[in-house]
């Protein structure tokens, strides 16, 4: 009885051992999307940093004049977004504030702001932060790409309708 338990105990420890990590039966191609570098971040403002949200914005806008304060207890900042290009954008931007460990503060989920940036324009923005933890901030500004802009062509005649364009593909 002793040995019949012996060879059940040895034959499935042995069976335990070949089975190990789970073997894949069939390779298949991992369909989930691969994450490509879309933005573009700029750290050389000590405690505020910059994300372009694409490679087109990188290029048409530029963040500077960016100046970080004090308001009381509360940390704040300012800064520009110049449109270098001779076309109106649909811009939006977010702020995140974030303690000095790097971590969100547990206020409201940020919303982004939505606005259209003039050619050649420029736009002040600020913000404070709604805790006296907040010591740093994380700005992403992108192409608002679900808006569609009316924008109008040469005509021949004053009956001809407008263009419509899709800045989804644009950034």
């Amino acid at each position: 009885m002793k040995l019949l338990l012996s060879l059940m105990l040895c034959f499935t420890l042995i069976g335990c051992a070949e089975s190990g990590a789970p073997r894949i039966v069939k390779e298949e191609k991992d369909p989930r999307p691969k994450m490509a570098k879309e933005y573009y971040t700029d750290n050389s403002y000590g405690r505020v940093q910059l994300i372009y949200g694409s490679k087109n914005i990188y290029k048409w806008i530029n963040l500077k004049n960016v100046h970080m304060g004090m308001s009381g207890k509360l940390a704040k900042f300012a800064l520009t977004i110049e449109n270098r290009t001779q076309s109106s954008l649909p811009i939006e931007y977010q702020v995140t504030w974030l303690d000095n460990q790097g971590f969100p503060l547990p206020v409201s989920t940020p919303a982004w702001i939505r606005f259209n940036l003039p050619e050649n324009a420029e736009k002040h923005i600020m913000s404070l932060a709604k805790m006296p933890e907040g010591y740093s901030a994380q700005v992403i500004v992108r192409g608002a790409d679900d808006i569609k802009i009316l924008v109008p062509l040469p005509q021949k005649d004053k009956d001809s309708p407008k263009t419509e364009i899709d800045y989804q593909n644009l950034y």
